[in-house]
């Protein structure tokens, strides 16, 4: 049985409850009075306002951002997603599994999907900036050590490594800062 469409002007959903949809019963049962409908612009329309394009070529997210700069968008379900992850999906197709995306421009609010290129998180690390993956690739430390077999050491019970000397020198510091406590202050 169909009920047939709210009378509400602008209104397109199917009567049920008195006559009118559910949002303008209670719309009209709180305020006594029913308005237009705010019409809400689509969603692909809504994430091109929170952009600004650069002269670069890069799409600035200008909405909120987390604190290592990619922006973040909320769905309409109430969903959080990355706005380059939901820009890549909307413009170019679905990010293929267990795959990241790379801003080829290294700029991390850019949701431009001409800047993104789905890697593997391996490969997404290996093109960072990161001194550490500098360092791992030169094959020293981040200070500077060797990588040698005898100056490294290898966790036993996770995955990772790290150079001996460095670990000789911090536990030398901790040891100094411990002692300077430990001593008695002169009267």
């Amino acid at each position: 049985m169909d009920k047939g469409i709210c009378p509400i002007e602008g209104c397109t959903r199917p009567i049920a409850r008195r006559g009118y949809c559910k949002p303008c019963y209670y719309r009209l049962k709180k305020h006594g009075v029913i308005t237009n409908l705010p019409v809400v612009p689509p969603l692909r329309d809504r994430f091109m306002e929170a952009v600004k394009k650069m002269p670069s070529g890069c799409w600035e997210w200008q909405a909120s951002k987390n604190n290592f700069g990619y922006g973040n968008l909320t769905l309409p379900s109430r969903q959080h997603v990355y706005a380059h992850r939901f820009s890549y999906e909307k413009f170019v197709g679905p990010i293929p599994d267990g795959m990241d995306l790379d801003h080829l421009c290294r700029n991390p609010p850019c949701v431009n999907p001409a800047h993104l290129e789905p890697v593997t998180h391996r490969e997404n690390m290996y093109r960072s900036d990161s001194a550490d993956i500098a360092a791992f690739l030169s094959g020293k430390c981040r200070q500077g050590h060797e990588m040698t077999p005898d100056n490294t050491y290898k966790y036993p019970n996770r995955p990772g490594r790290e150079c001996r000397k460095c670990m000789r020198l911090r536990g030398q510091r901790r040891v100094r800062v411990r002692d300077r406590r430990k001593k008695p202050k002169a009267a």
